[in-house]
C-alpha cells in the first residue's frame, strides 16, 4: 500500500488528479496542502516539504532542497500541518536524533544545496541531545596555497557552503586546509564539504585526515574521494589543529566547508596500524588460483575497519569475477585456519591505480596473542598469463610493517609460501 503524505505545494500551483497521485501545476490563485502518494515519474520529485502524521499524532516533516547549487530557505506554517498554531511544540532531527528546539507558529530553516531532512513535531518533551556546535567557527585557518584572496583558507570555516577555499592554480597533489582552534580542545567528529563546480563534479582522490599532538600531525584515517559531505567519527581527541592533507587530485582542491565538533557520547575509528606511507610498488596478479595474503596482529581485541591499496589494471575488458577479500585466522605457521569475514567487490568500483579501499569488519572478541591474514582473491577470474585486466594490489619489499608479512598462494589457498625472506608487504591501514 502507497505511504500517503501530505504536501505543502507552492502558492499559486494548481493540481490534477492521477491514480495513484495529486501533481501540482503552476497557475494563478491561492493552494493548500493536499494528499498524495509517494511517487517518481520522468525526473519528477515531491515538492520541497512531505509530511505524514504518526501513530501517537506526531507530525513527520521531509524537507528537501532539490537544488545542488544554491542554498533554499524553508518555513512551516503549523497550522498547515492541522496542528495548532498558538501550541508550543517540540522539534527534534531524525535523521541526526538532535533536538531542535521548541517552536510556536512555524518552522523556518535554510538548507544547504542538496540538503534533506526529516523534522518530528511533538507536543511531548524530548530527551534528545541539542546539535553540537560546530567549533570551526570564528577560528582560524590556513592552507598550502590558495588560489586568490577570495579563496583564502578562511571561507572553509566560514559556516556558508557558498564560499570556499581553493588551492593555487597548478596545484592537485600535496596540499592540506588547516584549522586552528586556539586551544587544546575534545574533538571527535570532523565534517568535510568538497566543492562539486555545481555538477557533483568532485577532484579530490585520496587525503588524510590529521590532528596536531602538540609536536607533530598524527593520521586520523585515510580515504578515498570526500564528495559533497563527508562526516567522520572518531574517538576522542585533545587537540589545537585539524588539518585534512590532500595526498592526490585530480584538479585543482576546493572545499567549501571543514566543521569541527566534539559529540557527547561519540566514538568511531582511527589509524592504529599503518604501513601506507612507505613507498610502495604494484603489481597485478590476483585470478584463478593465484591468491596473496598478508599477515599480521592486533594489539585489540577489535577489527572495525581496513584499509587496502587496491586496484585493477583494466585494458580492454573488466576482471571475469569479483575481488575478494577474507580475513582470516592463522595457525601457528601462519596458515588460514577459520574465515572471519568476507567482502566481494565489483569489478565496475574498483580504482584504476592504488587506492586505500575500506572494508568493514567489525569484528570483536579476537584473540590479541594469535595471528590472522588478510587474504585477497578472485577465483572466477581467467588466468590468460597476462597481468592486464586484472585485480591488483599496491606492495613494498623494505619490510614496512613489522608485525606480519606478505604469502603467495598458486593452488587456490591450499598451500602458501612467504616471499621475499618475509621482507615483502602489502599495504594497509588497521583501524582501532
Amino acid at each position: 500500500m502507497a505511504t500517503t503524505y501530505h504536501l505543502f505545494p507552492r502558492i499559486g500551483w494548481q493540481f490534477y488528479a492521477t491514480p495513484a497521485c495529486l501533481i501540482w501545476f503552476k497557475k494563478g490563485g491561492a493552494a493548500k496542502p493536499v494528499k498524495m502518494s509517494n511517487f517518481y515519474h520522468k525526473l519528477e520529485h515531491s515538492p520541497i516539504a512531505i509530511y505524514l502524521t504518526d501513530t501517537n499524532g506526531d507530525r513527520i516533516v521531509g524537507l528537501s532542497n532539490w537544488d545542488m547549487n544554491n542554498s533554499a530557505s524553508v518555513s512551516l506554517a503549523f497550522a498547515d500541518l492541522g496542528l495548532n498554531a498558538s501550541t508550543n511544540y517540540t522539534l527534534t532531527e531524525i535523521y541526526s536524533s538532535t533536538k531542535i528546539g521548541q517552536y510556536t507558529g512555524s518552522y523556518s530553516r535554510t538548507l544547504k544545496p542538496g540538503e534533506s531532512i526529516i523534522v518530528r513535531i511533538s507536543e511531548q518533551p524530548s530527551s534528545l541531545p541539542t546539535a553540537p556546535v560546530n567549533l570551526a567557527l570564528g577560528k582560524s585557518a590556513s592552507a598550502s596555497s590558495i588560489w586568490s584572496s577570495g579563496y583564502d583558507a578562511a571561507k572553509a570555516i566560514d559556516g556558508s557552503v557558498s564560499t570556499r577555499w581553493s588551492g593555487a592554480s597548478g596545484t592537485a597533489n600535496n596540499q592540506w586546509l588547516e584549522v586552528d582552534l586556539g586551544a587544546a580542545t575534545n574533538v571527535n567528529r570532523v565534517a568535510v564539504s568538497e566543492y562539486g563546480s555545481g555538477s557533483q563534479s568532485f577532484q579530490i582522490d585520496t587525503y588524510t585526515l590529521q590532528y596536531w599532538d602538540g609536536s607533530a600531525y598524527v593520521n586520523l584515517t585515510k580515504g578515498f574521494t570526500l564528495g559533497d559531505r563527508r562526516v567522520f567519527d572518531f574517538p576522542t581527541v585533545n587537540t589545537s589543529k585539524i588539518r585534512l592533507y590532500i595526498n592526490k587530485s585530480r584538479f585543482i582542491p576546493s572545499i567549501q566547508e571543514i566543521e569541527v565538533y566534539n559529540v557527547p557520547g561519540n566514538t568511531g575509528y582511527r589509524i592504529d596500524q599503518d604501513n601506507s606511507g612507505s613507498a610502495y610498488n604494484t603489481y597485478s596478479d590476483i585470478r584463478d588460483v593465484i591468491q596473496r595474503m598478508q599477515t599480521f596482529t592486533l594489539t585489540q581485541s577489535e577489527l572495525p575497519k581496513m584499509d587496502v591499496y587496491l586496484y585493477e589494471s583494466y585494458v580492454n575488458k573488466v576482471p571475469e569475477d569479483n575481488f575478494y577479500l577474507d580475513i582470516v585466522e592463522l595457525d601457528a605457521s601462519h596458515n588460514p585456519v577459520r574465515k572471519l569475514f568476507s567482502a566481494a567487490l565489483q569489478p565496475n568500483n574498483i580504482p584504476g591505480s592504488a587506492t586505500p579501499y575500506s572494508i568493514y569488519p567489525r569484528l570483536t572478541g579476537l584473540d590479541t596473542s594469535k595471528k590472522y591474514g588478510l587474504i585477497l582473491r578472485s577465483p572466477g577470474s581467467l588466468d590468460d598469463a597476462s597481468t592486464n585486466n586484472k585485480y591488483g594490489f599496491a606492495y613494498s619489499d623494505s619490510n614496512t610493517y613489522a608485525g606480519g608479512f606478505e604469502r603467495l598462494s598458486t593452488d587456490g589457498g591450499l598451500t602458501w609460501t612467504t616471499e621475499n625472506a618475509g621482507n615483502r608487504d602489502l599495504i594497509f591501514t588497521i583501524y582501532k
